[in-house]
């Protein structure tokens, strides 16, 4: 009877799917924006959060990164799904003026990674380092920094510039184009190349611009918590693979910062500095259903494709793709989910196996993540601008003290656990009985 339920749980399991997503500033038809808008932390089933101190221009705070997966519990209609939800809160500063914060901002998705790579990212503390490595990391990072610079530190002048103060969004999904055609040798073990290897960088997939008049912050429908705005959301049934699917994942972004992509900025940072950051939402909250342990990953050598920098590439990217090119190539957020459910899908059947032996087995909410690791670029260009450029003020306030020995430090989910109408169980398998 055992392995009737299994063979038949798996088979279910291979299904799964969250196979509708939206990004945070747009409405889909289906779904009226997260079940968790103008909620709390404490709501979600499970939640994950990174936050690091970038430490440029006027920001010198930390900024943060969260996830949520939810499964509202006896919920009808089109309450009655499973929800993976991406949160993002630029913390004290004010995104919305980049003139201001001295810099501009993008956030890039990274897809897809291979299973195993799923599977090492279980465990991974915020910076990519476990899920990755930190050849991979340092790489990427080097490679974004150059490419930033190249697209934003020599803007002509004049109303016809390259640059103005509506080219941003542009310019991160030229940034995301641009490390999709020239992708680290040292990361493209961990990614899965039967399918296409790519980096997204705005609308309607993962990614795009963080500051200025077109941030996504600001445009965002809502928040969470009060401060955290809701990046992007994807959906499927409420079942106990897509309750599993929402909780194993893992979502490698890069945070970059660069000088103020408008040739008429005035003080800007004169290099780019960017973050990877893996987020999983490792931490349950009190009354949701427990998470089995998944597989351990296969131990891979990734000396043949590593690099000790940013050369390592299939090739130099010397010029800017053509003005409006966009790394989402018209994909739909449905055609985005397509790419990524048949990993995760494996990796739910894995842990659906694992459940199904060890179903006795208790297991409590995983260790908070920690901060995510900075990489700025080595070679620092004095950015061209229409005024006057000049040094940070040097009695403006140092860069707070962080507890690890990198200088950065694990942030605590604020949030209200334990409350009532807090956090739920997530809504039955049909067909699956607990023993």
């Amino acid at each position: 009877m055992r392995t009737r339920i299994l063979l038949t749980s798996t088979a279910r399991l291979a299904a799964a799917q969250l196979n509708a997503g939206a990004p945070g500033n747009a409405r889909s038809n289906a779904f009226n924006g997260s079940q968790l808008c103008n909620r709390a932390f404490a709501d979600a089933n499970a939640t994950g959060l990174v936050s690091f101190n970038p430490d440029v221009g006027t920001t010198n705070s930390p900024i943060s990164w969260a996830g949520t997966a939810y499964q509202p519990y006896n919920a009808t209609g089109n309450q009655n799904i499973t929800e993976l939800s991406l949160w993002f809160s630029p913390g004290n500063s004010n995104f919305s003026n980049n003139y201001e914060l001295g810099y501009d901002a993008c956030y890039m998705w990274l897809n897809q990674f291979t299973l195993n790579t799923f599977e090492r990212g279980q465990n991974d503390t915020g910076a990519c380092l476990q899920a990755l490595d930190e050849t991979c990391v340092n790489d990427f990072l080097d490679l974004t920094n150059q490419y930033a610079v190249e697209l934003t530190g020599n803007p002509t002048s004049g109303p016809d510039s390259n640059l103005t103060s509506t080219s941003l969004p542009t310019v991160c999904s030229d940034l995301a184009q641009m490390l999709t055609e020239n992708f680290p040798a040292s990361c493209k073990g961990f990614f899965n190349d039967s399918l296409p290897i790519s980096v997204t960088g705005g609308p309607p997939a993962l990614g795009g611009a963080l500051t200025g008049s077109q941030s996504l912050v600001n445009e965002s429908i809502c928040t969470i918590n009060g401060s955290y705005s809701l990046m992007w959301s994807q959906y499927g049934a409420a079942t106990l693979e897509n309750y599993y699917y929402a909780n194993y994942f893992v979502a490698p972004l890069v945070t970059a910062f660069m000088p103020i992509a408008d040739y008429a900025r005035p003080i800007t940072l004169a290099s780019a500095k960017s973050f990877m950051t893996c987020i999983r939402n490792n931490r349950l909250n009190p009354g949701s259903e427990a998470i089995p342990p998944a597989p351990s990953p296969t131990p891979i050598d990734t000396s043949a494709g590593s690099s000790n920098s940013a050369s390592n590439t299939t090739g130099p990217a010397t010029s800017s793709p053509a003005s409006g090119s966009s790394s989402g190539g018209g994909l739909s957020g449905g055609a985005i989910a397509g790419t990524v459910i048949g990993v995760i899908a494996a990796l739910a059947l894995l842990a659906g196996a694992a459940f199904f032996f060890n179903r006795k087995r208790k297991r409590s909410g995983a260790e908070d993540v920690d901060a995510s690791n900075g990489r700025e670029s080595k070679g620092l260009v004095e950015a061209p601008h229409n005024a006057s450029i000049s040094e940070m003020d040097a009695a403006s306030p140092a860069a707070q003290e962080m507890s690890s020995s990198k200088g950065w430090h694990a942030a605590e989910l604020p949030g209200q656990e334990g409350q009532p109408g807090g956090s739920r169980n997530p809504a039955e398998l049909a067909g699956h009985s607990k023993q």
